[in-house]
């Protein structure tokens, strides 16, 4: 611990170069590309555990910069360590070509100090595409009516996609289980933390996943983690995607609610693609049951999500019949 931090809550960061005390945030970014960064320009971000994001231009590449500071939220709860842990043991993971995936992990980092408080700063490389958060937000308020036909694709190839890179996150393909419940008993071969449609995206021009984010929480680093966890962490979110979206303008779900039931659907048929030595029909199941377990949580805790309560019968019946 620097002897010149204040009240430093970073549970622990990855051994980097330290620039001791700076006057700006153009200071940090000059000096983790060595005075040959150009062009910076500051994008806005969500909040959360991001302070200040710009995009550089250096050694003719675009690259996305993000600054964290010590009091964001939950960082005493987050391992920034493990992309670094990542990035030594990245040839375990080849895999991810198979389903045209990509794990981007950070190229430099430092900390330093500005305003008394400690910051790390990362680079990686900027990569096209959209967030599948943001995909589904612009599809389904792009129209006040059903998804059109071009849309429709669009979304299809996005869920599908992620569902073949998640599944073999998950298992060996060569290796099937006999039920849903040694499914979800298994530990998964890359654990991919806080995957909430924000940290995935998806570029469909080349019809790639790109992972970003990779930093674990506390509570998993450097453990087991078990598919029920990842998959149930994911699927949540996508839930989630949908009930934030009916609170915008313009938002239209569908008569069979196919705002849920069509990027689960999507999901669950890319998840059981990449798995061929599965039983697809208990892969299914296994998919229809633990949203429709949420959903029917979701429906008795609050009364704003009633709305969508009536997905849960549609979704046993579509995710039963394959």
């Amino acid at each position: 611990m620097h002897s010149h931090l204040v009240s430093a809550e970073f549970v622990e960061l990855p051994k980097v170069p330290d620039f001791s005390v700076l006057q700006t945030y153009e200071e940090a970014i000059h000096r983790l590309f060595q005075g040959r960064g150009e062009d910076f320009r500051r994008i806005s971000t969500d909040g959360g555990e991001i302070d200040q994001a710009y995009t550089v231009l250096f050694d003719e590449a675009r690259w996305f910069v993000k600054i964290v500071r010590e009091d964001c939220t939950e960082c005493h709860l987050i391992r920034f360590e493990n992309e670094w842990l990542l990035k030594k043991s990245l040839s375990r993971y080849r895999w991810l070509a198979k389903v045209n995936a990509q794990l981007v992990l950070p190229d430099r980092a430092a900390t330093f100090i500005l305003n008394r408080k400690q910051h790390y700063i990362l680079s990686y490389p900027l990569v096209p595409g959209s967030t599948l958060r943001a995909l589904y937000y612009q599809l389904y308020l792009a129209s006040p009516y059903a998804l059109n036909i071009k849309q429709k694709r669009l979304l299809r190839r996005a869920f599908f996609r992620y569902g073949q890179v998640l599944a073999l996150s998950h298992f060996d393909p060569k290796l099937p289980a006999k039920d849903s419940a040694e499914m979800l008993s298994r530990v998964v071969r890359l654990h991919l933390p806080d995957r909430s449609g924000s940290n995935e995206i998806y570029d469909p021009v080349t019809d790639r996943i790109y992972l970003v984010d990779l930093a674990d929480t506390a509570q998993h680093f450097g453990k087991s983690v078990k598919v029920s966890t990842d998959l149930q962490e994911w699927l949540e979110s996508l839930v989630d995607i949908a009930m934030d979206a009916r609170e915008r303008d313009g938002f239209y779900c569908g008569l069979s609610y196919e705002c849920i039931v069509n990027p689960l659907k999507q999901f669950t048929l890319g998840y059981a693609s990449s798995l061929p030595l599965y039983k697809r029909k208990m892969v299914m199941a296994m998919m229809g049951e633990t949203v429709t377990a949420y959903l029917q949580k979701v429906c008795v805790s609050d009364t704003r999500e009633i709305s969508f309560c009536p997905a849960v019968g549609i979704i046993e019946q579509q995710f039963h019949s394959y």
